[in-house]
């Protein structure tokens, strides 16, 4: 065996030596052991200062590599412009790099070992928060994020952001906070050039938006005043020329409209800010209805217009305006360009799951549209070529605006053509599908018939004094009494003193105007709770429609007023204590009474009160749920039985109840549902009376 040791001599000297065993052996037994020691003084000694040796070539080595990747990162830390530092919490130093210094713009100190240095950078107002944020850091144990001005020797003032990480001993105690600056000044200053360029351009469209306003406003006042007057011109007795005169000024007053309501929706459009509504209608009886006005243009230019329409059983989801208003532009592109020959209009209805793909196909034997001109046949403002606008008229609007209607609806819209022969336009839908159409009762109500007088008593607020008379004018037409005020202070004056069915209002009057006034009679005491208040304004944009039902108007008449809208308005809205029933049409019972059988318009009455107030009672609580959907499903019930009947004005409530959108503010929809309810109440009672007569005298 080898065993090494250390001795120690007398002297102290200490040296090495290694001893080797060696045993005696006589017959396999151990007698004793020859021992060899050798001095390896020496010999260690040299290895040690080998071991010495390689080790601080070691060292040196891990030195020589750590300062090259010091030296990297500082090239990195100074190529980034990012400030490294060390806060010791122990000896409170602050250790920073030389971007760091270069950062703050400060003097390397011979006193490292205070915060002095970065204080005397730290902007004076962010000092507190500054160390307030390190320290509320510190007891959360979260990482440290702080941005902050610094404020160079210069006067300058920077904008520095900084993180960092806390560093913990064993026990949990924080040793150290490690981190990074930079400096964000150019960032920051960018960010707020953005936002005021925002806040400016948010400006400007607020102020085109105003501008829109006011130039509908100012346009369409006017122009009430010369269709509104025109049209109860024509009424009168006029001669063929006087008539053929009428006819040319309201012609030429509706396309005055036409272009107006072009340059509105495109601006909208262009704006983003064009809203889509959903309805369920029926959209073959819509497109019917849609041709008929056009039929006079085309018969005048000795052009045929058709229609062909395949049969659908379901009625559709959509927004039935912009539809109409797409075709509506289409046929009239198609009529205008043809000379000879005729315009074909043609539905198609797929159901595909739950929803309907609708084709729509306008065709015309008209000029066609040159090759050159396809590319850019949507465009704004584009003719097919310079003379056609002199030629033909036209602003270029319609077919760009059905275009980006098509596109908001995920719809397509094309085209085929070729020049003197013709083009046709197809538009495809995918729309939600409604409910199957129901069969119409065989009792019709005759259009041909004068419906009955309306009755009631109307307030209105309005300032122009042209308005006043074309509106005055319809009222007295329809056998409202009226009464005219200039202003809202005014409006309010004439409510504290009289009662009224329905309030027209205009949106814009001297002194107060009809926002102010509405909401001012909606807080009234005393005052009608359901008195019914309709905008009449010349604005047409949505966020005015909005303005008008947040300020409490449950209804909206766009100037130039249309006769049979504000008709059909005063017909939802006023309820009377007079006839609410026209009795020309149960007229017709007679017809279908059978000789020694019960009364059929007995029997159809007594239905009717029985049934109907359930359906009342399921309307009312659809509409506390606020189940739109179902409420226009219960309110189609009651209108056909009520049309039946010949409670019209119910009947024209119910439709109201079918058209409402689903994003129908709660108070509107309150406030309609309470209008039916007093309609009904009105109906049944008289319904009630009737029967009791027929009764009497069957």
């Amino acid at each position: 065996s080898i065993f090494e040791r250390e001795i120690t001599l007398p002297n102290r000297e200490i040296r090495y030596t290694i001893a080797r065993y060696i045993p005696d052996r006589t017959d396999g037994f151990v007698n004793g052991f020859f021992v060899m020691v050798t001095d390896i003084t020496p010999l260690k000694l040299a290895t040690r200062q080998i071991e010495l040796a390689e080790a601080y070539h070691k060292s040196e080595q891990e030195r020589v590599e750590h300062q090259e990747l010091s030296g990297r990162l500082d090239f990195a830390a100074h190529a980034a412009q990012l400030g490294i530092w060390e806060w010791r919490l122990k000896s409170n130093e602050l250790i920073w790099n030389e971007q760091m210094y270069l950062l703050c713009r400060s003097n390397r100190i011979k006193i490292e070992r205070s915060q002095d240095k970065f204080n005397k950078a730290l902007h004076p107002d962010d000092k507190n928060r500054f160390w307030q944020e390190i320290r509320t850091s510190l007891r959360a144990k979260t990482p440290f994020r702080s941005k902050y001005r610094v404020i160079w020797p210069s006067g300058e003032i920077r904008i520095l952001k900084s993180q960092g990480e806390w560093h913990f001993d064993k026990q949990g105690t924080p040793k150290s906070l490690i981190g990074v600056s930079y400096d964000v000044t150019e960032r920051e200053n960018t960010e707020r050039e953005l936002l005021e360029a925002r806040e400016v351009a948010i400006s400007a469209s607020h102020a085109k938006t105003e501008f829109l306003s006011t130039m509908s406003h100012e346009i369409r006042t006017p122009m009430n005043g010369v269709i509104g007057m025109t049209n109860l011109l024509m009424e009168t007795r006029l001669d063929a020329e006087q008539k053929e005169y009428a006819e040319t000024i309201f012609q030429s007053g509706k396309t005055l409209l036409t272009l107006i309501n072009d340059i509105l929706d495109f601006s909208k459009i262009e704006a983003g800010k064009m809203e889509l509504e959903a309805v369920e209608f029926d959209l073959q009886d819509y497109i019917k209805d849609l041709v008929k006005p056009f039929q006079y243009t085309s018969s005048k230019k000795g052009i045929a217009l058709e229609l062909s329409i395949t049969p659908y059983p379901q009625l559709i989801w959509g927004d039935d305006g912009r539809i109409g208003q797409i075709i509506s532009n289409l046929i009239s592109n198609s009529i205008k360009f043809t000379q000879v020959g005729g315009v074909t209009v043609s539905l198609s209805c797929t159901p595909i799951h739950e929803k309907t793909h609708v084709t729509l196909a306008v065709h015309d034997t008209g000029v066609g549209i040159p090759d050159a001109a396809k590319a850019r046949i949507f465009e704004a403002f584009a003719q097919a070529e310079s003379s056609t606008s002199r030629h033909f008229g036209g602003t270029g609007l319609g077919l760009s605006i059905s275009k980006r209607l098509v596109d908001l609806m995920r719809g397509r819209i094309g085209f085929e053509s070729a020049q003197s022969k013709g083009t046709t336009f197809t538009v495809e839908l995918d729309l939600r599908t409604g409910r199957p159409k129901t069969i119409q009762s065989p009792i019709q109500i005759p259009s041909s018939h004068p419906r009955p007088q309306i009755g009631g008593r109307v307030l209105v607020a309005e300032d122009n004094p042209t308005n006043q008379m074309v509106i005055g004018r319809m009222l007295e037409k329809w056998g409202c009494k009226y009464h005219v005020v200039a202003n809202g202070n005014e409006a309010l004056a004439a409510l504290r003193e009289t009662e009224f069915d329905l309030i027209l209002m205009d949106c814009q009057m001297p002194e107060m105007d009809g926002y102010e006034a509405t909401r001012t009679i909606r807080r009234m005491d005393g005052s009608q709770p359901n008195l019914p208040i309709i905008a009449l304004t010349a604005n047409v944009v949505q966020s005015e429609q909005e303005k008008c039902r947040a300020a409490g108007m449950v209804d909206y008449v766009s100037k130039p007023i249309d006769q049979r809208t504000l008709e059909g308005v005063l017909r939802r809205w006023i309820v009377k204590d007079s006839s609410c029933i026209d009795r020309n049409i149960l007229k017709q019972f007679d017809s279908l009474q059978i000789k020694g059988k019960p009364d059929i318009l007995v029997q159809a009455i007594e239905s009717f009160l029985k049934t109907s107030p359930k359906r009342i009672q399921a309307i009312s609580k659809l509409v506390q749920e606020r189940d739109i959907e179902k409420v226009a499903r219960e309110a189609h019930g009651l209108k056909s039985s009520a049309q039946t009947l010949g409670a019209l004005a119910l009947g024209e409530i119910c439709q109201k109840l079918e058209d409402i959108p689903k994003s129908v503010p709660p108070t509107e929809l309150d406030s309609l549902f309470e209008t039916l309810k007093n309609s009904f109440r009105q109906s049944c009672k008289e319904l009630t009376e009737i029967k009791t007569q027929q009764e009497r005298n069957p």
